[in-house]
């Protein structure tokens, strides 16, 4: 497993972060005397506020990239643990999303009681996640300190995944920055989750979007609900997998090759088996199936994140309903198939890759409940990833430069 104390930078190889030039003359004149903290060091410290600690493979491989890519700048960046309710701070900071959450059910009762209802479903494996835990253990450095302190950090950053989901009446007052100054706040690539603004967070969307330093979202569809909400042109940006790139994940995930349909399903996979099947036996290859979800008869693979990265990147052909097993289906140059997957609770959840192939330049049709990948533009699509790459970290370091240059003020 990589650990956290190095960084991965743009040409694929690691490093120690950069320091600022008052470190380095510290180091050269007094050599190992300072001790090096990060206020010590003056590394400007960014807290990320994303998904933590639960066993899903998309949210805690973006949550890991981001943390990444921002420390591979020099930054201290750190994922804020929101959990645990043994900090006085985190006490305060739920009793505000439970406060919107209640305020968001008497205006759409119906609503909430679905999202309520939705909860659950598949439960992962004690083996599962145990080895979740050891990859949070292993890369995965969290705040500590009082993050809804002035002080505490210089910039603070909501995404990316589906944080700002509007299924949730009242939205979620934590993944808006609600707990720190309009002025630190940046958003990279968080979701809407569909491309629909329900008329109960309508009102409280506009003003919550307007209270950023810097706005960026994942989803054609979400650059436009924030112009019809907000009034407010924001950059679409890639996801952190797609962000780090290629070469990352072929330097922390372990290299593996094989003979085998990767199958990764988020609901329910009873419309898919058909086309997997008829995929098997017309490709001569064995199926393994991940995530929490296999037929009757088939038993999951269990596996960490890391490995989980390893078997997309081995496989012959993919079959998914999820938007981070397209992402990384595209990342390693994949055939694949996508299937539809639409919640009670959520409609609309298909804009989410709609958005990713127009945005690659992938051109599907659509055949049934799926589109088929195959024989499509690698380089293509590579060239497009390159460019957004680029335009998505001019985004995401400029925005932190900008916000913690006012800050140090």
């Amino acid at each position: 497993m990589v650990k956290s104390q190095k960084r991965f930078v743009r040409d694929g190889s690691e490093s120690e972060p950069r320091l600022c030039p008052l470190v380095c003359v510290r180091q050269a004149v007094g050599g190992g005397f300072f001790k090096r903290s990060a206020e010590e060091v003056c590394v400007k410290k960014i807290g990320i506020v994303t998904y933590i600690k639960n066993y899903n493979y998309g949210s805690a491989l973006q949550a890991y990239a981001l943390q990444e890519a921002i420390a591979g700048r020099g930054y201290d960046s750190r994922l804020i643990d929101y959990l645990d309710m043994g900090k006085p701070w985190n006490v305060r900071v739920q009793r505000r999303v439970v406060l919107n959450r209640l305020m968001g059910a008497l205006h759409a009762p119906s609503a909430a009681l679905k999202l309520e209802r939705a909860k659950g479903g598949a439960v992962p494996s004690k083996e599962k996640r145990e080895r979740f835990d050891v990859f949070y253990g292993e890369n995965i450095k969290y705040s500590v300190d009082d993050y809804t302190e002035k002080s505490a950090y210089d910039a603070l950053v909501c995404g990316s995944d589906q944080v700002w989901s509007l299924a949730v009446p009242g939205l979620n007052w934590r993944f808006f920055l609600r707990f720190t100054s309009a002025g630190k706040r940046v958003a990279y690539a968080p979701s809407f989750g569909t491309s629909i603004v329900p008329r109960w967070n309508r009102r409280l969307l506009e003003k919550y979007l307007r209270e950023f330093a810097y706005v960026s979202v994942r989803e054609l569809s979400g650059a436009r609900i924030a112009r019809d909400a907000a009034g407010l042109d924001v950059p679409v940006v890639l996801d952190p997998v797609l962000l780090v790139g290629k070469s990352f994940w072929e330097s922390v995930a372990p290299h593996q090759e094989g003979d085998y349909i990767a199958c990764y399903f988020l609901s329910d996979e009873a419309g898919a088996i058909g086309r997997v099947k008829a995929l098997s036996r017309a490709l001569g290859l064995s199926v393994l199936w991940f995530g929490d979800r296999a037929p009757a008869g088939e038993v999951p693979q269990t596996v960490g994140p890391l490995d989980f990265v390893s078997a997309l990147s081995g496989a012959s052909y993919v079959c998914t309903d999820s938007f981070h097993g397209a992402a990384f289906s595209l990342l390693f140059e994949k055939d694949f198939s996508v299937f539809d997957r639409n919640y009670e609770h959520n409609r609309g959840q298909s804009t989410r890759i709609d958005s990713l192939f127009e945005l690659c330049g992938v051109k599907t049709e659509k055949v049934e409940n799926r589109r088929d990948v195959v024989s499509w533009d690698r380089a293509a699509v590579e060239k497009r990833l390159g460019r957004l790459r680029d335009e998505s970290e001019r985004f995401l370091f400029g925005s932190l430069k900008a916000v913690v240059d006012i800050v140090s003020e």
